[in-house]
């Protein structure tokens, strides 16, 4: 090989190892921080779950909405003797946060049930979403428009954005 052959090939494999570097900063760049725009997120969900520990089904929808500061919770729920509720809430958010890459935290401003819910306090057992507590968003993205996430690290889900 010549030694003109030899230049040329060393200076497109330097350029190949340089866009290539490229790509993996911009890459990991993006997965540190999955969301573009944190304050236009919106995800919603279809959930159909079994909860082993209550003996219920959950049939529903998630959606987080960080725009407006809020999660909506609506579920089908049925107990194992067949009784059938309804959950049906709003839970805003203040003080929205991010400490950490795709970690948000929270306090709950309000709780907005609406005339439909029947759930009650049928769910007050678990530790998700309390006005008292300190609540947490985890999100990864994993597509395009696809999310993987958990709050409190009690609902583990994967929405996709609008």
């Amino acid at each position: 090989m010549h030694h003109y052959q030899r230049t040329v090939l060393r200076g497109i494999t330097l350029l190949i190892l340089a866009a290539s570097f490229v790509l993996l900063i911009l890459q990991a760049r993006q997965q540190r921080y999955p969301l573009s725009d944190a304050d236009s997120f919106l995800c919603t969900t279809k959930t159909v779950t079994s909860v082993l520990p209550g003996n219920f089904l959950a049939n529903g929808n998630i959606v987080l909405d960080f725009k407006n500061k809020r999660i909506t919770l609506q579920y089908d729920i049925t107990t194992k003797e067949q009784i059938k509720k309804v959950l049906y809430r709003d839970v805003y958010m203040k003080n929205l946060q991010m400490p950490g890459p795709g970690i948000y935290t929270f306090d709950v401003d309000s709780v907005k049930v609406f005339s439909t819910d029947t759930a009650g306090d049928f769910l007050a057992h678990f530790r998700v979403l309390h006005p008292d507590a300190a609540n947490e968003i985890r999100i990864t993205r994993v597509g395009n428009s696809t999310y993987l996430y958990s709050i409190n690290r009690q609902i583990y889900n994967v929405c996709t954005a609008q």
